[in-house]
């Protein structure tokens, strides 16, 4: 169900706020207003938003859009004109799902490469019945191909799914990087 708008200009301009601005904003589920800039061939609109780029799915940018009762000519006349939205997430990341039998070397390798961590999720081949490990990493759109290599490198039978993460928040591993009487402020696993 789709949220009721005021008519345009009736909302605080997104353009200038500072990434802090439009964090509070997408936290109290603010509405704004952006000019939306195209209309690109994923069907989505573009916009600016404080200088970073942004997105709002076609699905997302008209009443009837995601049963197809809108046509795109309909979306497309937004384009140059002020557009009404909530921010759902910013810093979108991919996440990767890699299922793998070598996840003691992937995960110290990845954590190598990219110094950040991970998940691990015990599992079970759905049809070998073999005991698995799915290591659940956190990457941007442009480290996905330098994942994929190290994985393969180490496990060439290893499993990956890349999805969309429409928001991190990483406030366990900030802890974690705190200190206090030079001990971690999360106790370290064994």
């Amino acid at each position: 169900m789709m949220q009721a708008y005021r008519t345009e200009n009736s909302y605080r301009s997104a353009a200038r706020l500072s990434p802090a601005e439009l964090r509070a904003a997408m936290a109290s589920g603010e509405i704004l207003q952006a000019t939306a800039l195209a209309f690109d061939t994923r069907r989505q609109l573009r916009f600016e938003l404080g200088g970073v780029k942004a997105v709002m799915p076609f699905a997302q940018c008209a009443d009837g859009a995601e049963t197809g009762t809108v046509r795109d000519i309909a979306v497309l006349t937004r384009v140059g004109r002020p557009t009404c939205f909530v921010i759902e997430g910013i810093d979108r990341s991919k996440a990767a799902l890699i299922v793998t039998r070598n996840p003691d070397a992937i995960c110290r390798a990845l954590g190598e490469a990219f110094g950040t961590g991970m998940t691990c999720i015990p599992a079970q081949g759905g049809f070998s019945h073999e005991e698995m490990t799915i290591v659940y990493f956190v990457v941007n759109r442009f480290q996905i191909s330098r994942m994929k290599d190290i994985v393969h490198d180490l496990d060439d039978r290893a499993y990956i799914t890349i999805s969309e993460v429409a928001d991190v928040f990483k406030l366990n591993q900030d802890k974690l990087s705190q200190k206090v009487d030079n001990q971690p402020l999360l106790p370290r696993r064994k």
